[in-house]
């Protein structure tokens, strides 16, 4: 059983990879998994203070998406300073390629409730309603509706490693869009993401890295823009 809700963007949408540097701010399309759960968990805190509490149903929970109709992702080029290397300047003025992302439709964000009790259950249809932004706090979002569905259809995500074999090699014939995600690894402790502990969060452990296939074609590029195109179901 899925819980799916859809999402419109308020602002343009930009999260950097985790890969990107500050010169190279390329972002991801949508929101990851992680970022997603993030959210949850701080809406949570802001609701009634069960954050904690809410991250270790939260943590495990499996997530697809289906991408907007239409995605633009502008490349623009800012004045950015950064730490110097030689001589008595502390920062140096410089630029950095930073992307922003505009969804010309409906983001939906489906979550694998079957391992969910009825409580918790309830408490993500409620905490889906609060969540404003994901990623960076510019990036806001406004809440749409939600349902559930017993089966999602083809146009959702995918991950790589689920995908059958022929299924695969028609993603890469048709050119989808294939990117990695950040999740939350399922034996991690609230601590390592809570940003007051002392513990730290530890990549491939704590945080890791899944590769998606999210049903979208890239359309017209140029320098200053690339396009992106979602996929009907068949």
């Amino acid at each position: 059983m899925w819980l799916i809700s859809s999402f419109s963007a308020s602002n343009l949408f930009s999260l950097r990879l985790s890969s990107a540097t500050s010169s190279g701010g390329k972002s991801h399309l949508i929101p990851t998994p992680y970022t997603v759960k993030m959210a949850l968990i701080n809406a949570s805190f802001r609701w009634d203070g069960k954050g904690e509490e809410d991250f270790y149903w939260l943590r495990p929970l499996k997530i697809a998406f289906k991408l907007p109709d239409s995605i633009v992702v502008n490349n623009s080029f800012v004045k950015i300073l950064k730490e110097a290397r030689e001589g008595d300047e502390t920062y140096q003025n410089t630029v950095g390629l930073r992307q922003y992302v505009y969804w010309g439709g409906l983001l939906y964000i489906a979550f694998d409730i079957s391992n969910l009790q009825d409580l918790e259950k309830k408490r993500l249809q409620r905490l889906l309603t609060m969540v404003n932004y994901f990623g960076k706090r510019g990036s806001f979002v406004q809440y749409q509706k939600q349902w559930e569905t017993k089966e999602l259809s083809e146009d959702f995500s995918v991950e790589w490693q689920e995908m059958h074999e022929s299924r695969a090699s028609q993603s890469i014939d048709k050119g989808m869009v294939i990117q990695i995600m950040d999740d939350m690894a399922g034996q991690s402790s609230f601590d390592a993401f809570n940003s007051y502990s002392p513990t730290r969060l530890k990549l491939f452990e704590d945080r890791v890295f899944k590769t998606y296939v999210l049903m979208g074609v890239k359309g017209a590029t140029s320098h200053g823009y690339t396009h992106y195109q979602s996929l009907p179901s068949s």
